[in-house]
C-alpha cells in the first residue's frame, strides 16, 4: 500500500460567468432543482456556478446536455487538482495465479478501477 499526492485532472461544468452574485445564486437554485448540488466559485471575470465535477470526461456530456436542455450554455474547464492517492500493490507471483485471473477476481471484489502493471525483472550480473 502506498499514498502519494498526483495532479489529477478534474472536469468541471459550470455556468456563467455571472457579473452579480444574486444572478449566480437564482441559477444555482435552479441547479439543485436539476438534482445537483452545485457551489458558487468568484474569479475576476464574474460569479460562476459549479455544477458537476468529474474523473472521466466520458461522464461530462450527459450533464451539458442536462443543462443545454434547461436553456443554458453550460461549459467545461479542466483543472489539475493535488489528490491524494491510495494505491494498493499486489504481486500474483505468491498467489500461483496468472496476473490477469488475479486482476479479474480482484474486480469482482469490488476493485473497478484495478490495473495491471507489468515491472520488468531485474537483470543479475553473473
Amino acid at each position: 500500500r502506498m499514498e502519494k499526492v498526483v495532479p489529477t485532472p478534474m472536469f468541471r461544468v459550470y455556468l456563467g460567468p455571472f457579473q452579480q452574485g444574486r444572478q449566480a445564486l437564482e441559477v444555482r437554485s435552479v441547479a439543485r432543482r436539476l438534482g445537483d448540488q452545485p457551489f458558487l466559485e468568484r474569479r475576476p471575470s464574474g460569479y460562476f456556478v459549479i455544477v458537476s465535477s468529474f474523473y472521466l470526461e466520458d461522464n461530462v456530456e450527459a450533464w451539458l446536455r442536462k443543462y443545454r436542455r434547461a436553456g443554458y450554455q453550460p461549459g467545461v474547464v479542466c483543472e489539475q487538482l493535488p489528490l491524494k492517492h491510495t494505491l494498493l500493490l499486489v504481486d500474483a507471483a505468491p498467489t500461483g495465479e496468472p496476473a490477469a485471473v488475479l486482476l479479474e477476481r480482484l474486480r469482482r471484489a469490488g476493485f473497478t478501477e484495478a490495473r495491471m502493471h507489468v515491472s520488468p525483472i531485474p537483470k543479475t550480473t553473473e
